[in-house]
């Protein structure tokens, strides 16, 4: 058994327990988990079913844009090229 298909089993407790109580706050103590967790399942459960329960990738879609103006990516160029320097060397010498 994987490591994904016994979350998926875990999650599926959760949401077994939680039918069989009627309550989140019995269900989510009996399970060791919080409330919030229990209610993201739940949610999840109720709109895509048994599908629901795998887990989605929480990476962002893109990276935040960087704020490099082409004048400093010119002056780090200048640095790496002089002094040989590498990333925390640059950064430190920029700092200063």
């Amino acid at each position: 058994m994987t490591i994904q298909s016994r979350k998926i089993k875990a999650r599926e407790v959760w949401i077994n327990t939680y039918l069989t109580l009627g309550s989140v706050s019995k269900a989510a103590k009996r399970c060791g988990i919080p409330r919030s967790t229990l209610y993201r399942w739940l949610k999840r459960y109720q709109s895509e079913g048994f599908n629901g329960l795998v887990n989605i990738s929480q990476k962002p879609n893109a990276l935040a844009k960087q704020k490099l103006t082409s004048e400093l990516e010119q002056l780090i160029l200048s640095i790496r090229e002089k002094h040989s320097f590498g990333p925390q060397q640059i950064q430190t010498h920029l700092l200063r």
